[in-house]
């Protein structure tokens, strides 16, 4: 034991020098006591030394603060040979160094290309061979450990950068679609403004002629039944007429007129719609409550109507500095209510009798901010889907784009509006919440 007793003179000459730094942990694995006792106080003053009785402890105790192993390798129960692969599987880049007082019973070559230790040592050979072999160990353990944090870093960063480089693109590729858009809008906004101009003019013309029509119906009818309730006046008229049939033939002409202005008042509606929503606004004009308006009209039109009910509830038609009623529109009204629209037709496909949709849309004033809310009684997000539908193309239905509630958000987050979210609606009767917070101290 001289060499452990010189080598503990020599560490406590450094002890000071090290007191203040963190000890790097080792573990000493030896079913002799004594070995393990020794070995404990020898690198007690450079490292924070734990040891264990046997091969199936140390696999138990090791962890990857563990910085390097010293393996007994006659042990009973588990011998170092047999502990060496459970402790690497378990650790794979802790160095491991054997220890053994029976080097000449094993070929060296072998053990070394076998497990390819750190060192393979004599118990008794210079304890401070043991010592450099550990520091050596101990260094490398660390070099590896901070290797890998800086892949960890250096993935971590590339992972960002990528990220950041694909919302470029897509934000370089979604303007560049705004641009097109807005080339295409522009277009039907002129050949809207001709359609509104030319088909006025065409229109109205025909609008006076189903009411001249109509009036001489209904004369006609009024002087038919005045006749059906004075026989004495329709002898007198000498004539085989059959006033039955031509009562029937007069009310069908007058439901078919009646049908027909139906249609003609469906038309003039649709082109109103369309104006509101495509035609150019004076710069500046900006009315959340006309915008949202708008879109219900062109987005749950006439055809809905028979099955979905609209509420709205409009309380504050304050904006942001920055907002577009031609990008809300568009962009951010009309797939909200899209998506409720679709919510409901779903809904009505699965219950089929009985059923009818409502749709409530409303505005409030809250913590400084407009809070927009499209409420429907739909069939509802699947529960842990609310943040995913509003990836790029994802979407719940079979016929979805999974465009829509996407693009809502990437204008919301790239012209900086505000934020968009789903969830669940706390108002009896309704299902499904998005909601659009406009946050109104925002330049």
């Amino acid at each position: 034991m001289t060499e452990f007793t010189d080598l503990l003179k020599k560490f406590e000459t450094e002890e000071n020098h090290l007191r203040d730094e963190p000890k790097s942990l080792i573990l000493v694995v030896d079913d002799d006591e004594s070995i393990r006792r020794g070995l404990g106080s020898v690198f007690s003053h450079k490292y924070e030394v734990l040891t264990s009785e046997c091969g199936r402890d140390a696999v138990e105790a090791l962890s990857d603060a563990v910085h390097c192993v010293i393996l007994d390798v006659k042990m009973k129960e588990q011998n170092g040979f047999a502990t060496y692969p459970k402790l690497k599987a378990k650790s794979p880049n802790v160095p491991i160094i054997f220890y053994t007082a029976f080097q000449s019973e094993h070929d060296l070559q072998n053990v070394i290309n076998k497990f390819k230790p750190e060192g393979y040592v004599d118990k008794g050979q210079d304890i401070t061979f043991l010592d450099n072999l550990v520091a050596n160990a101990v260094r490398k353990y660390e070099l590896i450990v901070q290797n890998e944090e800086y892949k960890r870093d250096l993935e971590k960063k590339v992972a960002e950068r990528t990220e950041a480089l694909k919302r470029a693109q897509e934000r370089e590729h979604f303007l560049d679609q705004q641009l097109r858009i807005k080339e295409v809008l522009q277009t039907s906004e002129d050949v809207g403004a001709q359609i509104l101009h030319e088909n006025k003019n065409l229109l109205q013309p025909i609008g006076n002629m189903l009411n001249r029509t109509t009036h001489l119906v209904r004369e006609s009818k009024n002087v038919l039944g005045f006749l059906e309730q004075r026989p004495a006046l329709k002898e007198e008229s000498g004539e085989d007429v059959d006033f039955q049939k031509l009562q029937y033939l007069v009310s069908s002409l007058e439901s078919s007129l009646g049908t027909a202005e139906l249609a003609y008042r469906e038309i003039i509606g649709g082109y109103e719609d369309f104006r509101q929503v495509y035609n150019p606004r004076e710069e500046g004009l900006n009315d959340i409550h006309r915008d949202l308006q708008s879109s219900i009209n062109l987005i749950i039109d006439r055809n809905y109507r028979s099955f979905i009910d609209v509420e709205t509830d409009l309380g504050c038609d304050k904006v942001p500095k920055n907002y577009d009623s031609r990008q809300f529109n568009r962009g951010v009204f009309m797939n909200l209510l899209k998506n409720a629209r679709d919510a409901v037709i779903e809904e009505k496909v699965r219950q089929d009798k009985g059923y009818r949709g409502n749709i409530l849309v409303k505005t409030e004033l809250r913590n400084k901010k407009t809070i927009v809310s499209v409420h429907d009684n739909g069939i509802g997000v699947p529960e842990g889907q609310e943040e995913k539908i509003f990836e790029k193309k994802y979407s719940t239905k079979e016929s979805g784009t999974g465009l829509g509630l996407y693009t809502a958000r990437f204008i919301l987050d790239e012209l900086d509006y505000g934020k968009i979210y789903c969830r669940e609606s706390e108002l009896a009767g309704y299902t499904t919440e998005l909601v659009v917070e406009l946050d109104l101290e925002k330049e």
